[in-house]
């Protein structure tokens, strides 16, 4: 039995990690596109970067119609 919880464990963390990657991989590709640069880990979390990410979106899709 505590092998079994062993492997689940680590089955978890590993499905946990990759999905985190993923998700950083998506969110520095669409800064980029929105602002043609590169960003840094600590920037991902920033909240004044993601409304100016907001709002260059809407401008982008409002020029787009």
């Amino acid at each position: 039995m505590e092998d079994f919880e062993g492997i689940t464990l680590i089955a978890t963390m590993v499905v946990t990690t990759i999905s985190e990657w993923i998700t950083a991989a998506r969110l520095r590709r669409r800064i980029r596109q929105v602002f043609r640069s590169d960003v840094a880990e600590l920037e991902l979390t920033s909240l004044t970067l993601w409304m100016r990410v907001d709002e260059a979106e809407e401008k982008s899709r409002a020029g787009k119609t």
